[in-house]
C-alpha cells in the first residue's frame, strides 16, 4: 500500500507565507526521493489549525497507507543525508521524537511521569503507522472533546493531544536526526540531520536555508 508524507498549513487567502512554500517544496522532494506518496492540506481543521495533522484520520486517506508521516510546515530535508524516516517505523506504536534525547543546548524540558526524563513528544514529525488507525480514530472522535480540554501544556493543541494518547497506548520514540529542533538542539550540528525543524523564530531562515542546502542562489 506504501507511504504517506503530508503537511497541513491553513490560510484565510490562497497564498501562504514564503517559508511554508519552501518547506512543501523541499518535503515534496524529499518524499519524492524516498519513494512516498507526498500531500499537502490546507483550510478545514476543526477548531484550530493546529488540528490540521489529523486531516488524514477525519477523510480516512490514512486507510490507502501503511504508515502515514506528518511534517509540520517550518521543516526542511537535508538533500545531503537522504535517510528513509519510515525505515526506523515502529508498525505496533506512534513515532515521535521527545525533545530531550537530541544535543540540547538548553536546559532539559521539565515534565513529570513518564516525560520526566526524555521530554514529552514534539509533534512536528509524527508517523502513524496503520496498525493504529482505528483506534487512534475512535481517540480523536471529532476532536469537540479535545478542544474543550484543551490545556496549555505539553505544547498544546494537536502536541497535547498525541502525548496523551501516547501516554496511555505507549510510542516509539524517533531519532532527533528526523525532528532535529533548532528551538532545543545545537545549530552547528544541523547539517548533519535528516529533518531540520526550523521553530518559531527560526521560521525567517528557511528561505535562506533551502537555498544554501540545495546550492541555489535568490
Amino acid at each position: 500500500m506504501g507511504f504517506l508524507i503530508y503537511q497541513y498549513y491553513e490560510t484565510k487567502s490562497n497564498t501562504n507565507p514564503e517559508f511554508v512554500e519552501y518547506s512543501k517544496k523541499s518535503i515534496q522532494t524529499y518524499a519524492n526521493k524516498i519513494g512516498a506518496d507526498y500531500k499537502f492540506y490546507s483550510n478545514g481543521a476543526p477548531y484550530t489549525p493546529y488540528y490540521g495533522i489529523f486531516t488524514p484520520f477525519l477523510n480516512n486517506d490514512c486507510f490507502n497507507y501503511d504508515a502515514v508521516c506528518f511534517i509540520d510546515s517550518d521543516v526542511l530535508s537535508n538533500p545531503k543525508n537522504i535517510e528513509n524516516v519510515f525505515n526506523s517505523c515502529n508498525k505496533d506504536k506512534i513515532n515521535l521524537h521527545h525533545m530531550n534525547t537530541g544535543p540540547l543546548v538548553v536546559d532539559s524540558i521539565e515534565s513529570t511521569g513518564v516525560w520526566k526524563d526524555i521530554g514529552h513528544g514534539n509533534s512536528g514529525v509524527v508517523i502513524f503507522p496503520k496498525k493504529c488507525y482505528d483506534h487512534f480514530i475512535e481517540y480523536l472522535g471529532d476532536l469537540s472533546s479535545h478542544w474543550k480540554n484543551n490545556k496549555k501544556e505539553l505544547g498544546s493543541y494537536d502536541q497535547l493531544v498525541v502525548n496523551n494518547y501516547t501516554k496511555d497506548n505507549g510510542f516509539t520514540n524517533l531519532d532527533f536526526r528526523f525532528n532535529y529542533h533548532l528551538g532545543r538542539y545545537d545549530h552547528n550540528l544541523k547539517d548533519e540531520q535528516v529533518l531540520i525543524h526550523y521553530h518559531l523564530n527560526n521560521k525567517k531562515y528557511i528561505v535562506n536555508e533551502y537555498m544554501r542546502l540545495n546550492n541555489d542562489k535568490l
